[in-house]
């Protein structure tokens, strides 16, 4: 679970750089996280927002959330253009 976790959270923080205004000069973005043994890990990141444009496809680029989607438990974006926080769940393993 934590390296998957790892994972998408180096993914969710290259989105942040590469398409939000996080990746403007001054700009930053946040990463949290929490645990809670025996129930689930929460690691979310929140960007400075910016226009939301998909991405044309690209066979070697864009896959950040499609990793998410195959790692995470649940997932989800929350906000717009004037930040944006995108969220994942991962549930405790079984004994």
């Amino acid at each position: 679970m934590a390296d998957d976790a790892l994972v998408c959270v180096s993914e969710l923080a290259t989105n942040a750089v590469l398409h939000s205004a996080s990746g403007l000069a001054g700009g930053k973005f946040t990463v949290r996280g929490k645990v809670s043994p025996g129930d689930y890990f929460w690691i979310e990141v929140e960007d400075q927002g910016g226009p939301w444009t998909p991405a044309a496809p690209d066979p070697d680029r864009g896959h950040g959330l499609d990793i998410l989607r195959s790692l995470a438990d649940d997932w989800g974006i929350e906000g717009d253009k004037n930040g944006r926080t995108v969220w994942a769940r991962f549930d405790w393993p079984s004994p």
